[in-house]
């Protein structure tokens, strides 16, 4: 488990954020910028009454991004890394080989959206190089500051453009309804797990 503090875990292994590389030097860098938090967004954008915007808050999206890096530490080509957020329930039994039925012979398993950016609370990734490659670049857009230069810095829209640069990936769409908002109920994911995001957190 990738943590920003210490848990008394019952088993597994706990990796703190700060151990990652860049983790440090990206928050000295931009941990008191308004601007990188959300609150000067461009023009046009889309703010809530304190003129702040989730979709251009580097500094609370950023831990997204490094936290595979550790996961994937020791992986070889093969192995399947799973991503799921911190806020996903399991709700039932999870049958043996569930993970591999979503993935299939596919690269990535995600939950795409028409005309959306991509959910990732919850994603799979047959390890290789460019599924290596995808997760080095979604890591180094924050830590080389480029994500400055993308329309959104949210962890969703930067991932999204890591995908696409490997246009030779199979990916599987675990949303083949299409559904547009909280589309995780529309899935198959939905068989054993259940995402409390935004203001589902309490239910």
């Amino acid at each position: 488990m990738v943590t920003d503090r210490f848990i008394g875990l019952p088993r597994g292994k706990q990796a703190p954020l700060e151990l990652i590389s860049g983790y440090r030097s990206f928050l000295d860098r931009w941990s008191s910028d308004v601007t990188a938090m959300g609150h000067r967004a461009p023009v046009g954008t889309k703010t809530n009454e304190n003129g702040y915007s989730w979709r251009h808050d580097a500094v609370k999206w950023m831990p997204q991004a490094l936290a595979p890096i550790a996961g994937i530490d020791g992986l070889e080509d093969g192995d399947i890394f799973v991503w799921f957020d911190a806020d996903t329930e399991t709700t039932a039994p999870v049958p043996a080989g569930w993970i591999e039925s979503l993935l299939g012979d596919a690269d990535v398993a995600c939950i795409r959206r028409p005309a959306r950016h991509t959910e990732i609370g919850f994603y799979a990734m047959r390890i290789g190089p460019l599924t290596r490659r995808v997760l080095r670049l979604f890591a180094d857009f924050y830590l080389n500051d480029s994500v400055f230069k993308l329309a959104q810095w949210h962890s969703a829209f930067v991932w999204d453009r890591a995908v696409e640069a490997e246009p030779d990936l199979k990916i599987r769409d675990v949303n083949p309804a299409g559904a547009r908002g909280h589309a995780w109920p529309e899935t198959r994911l939905a068989e054993c797990t259940s995402h409390h995001k935004g203001k589902r957190k309490d239910q």
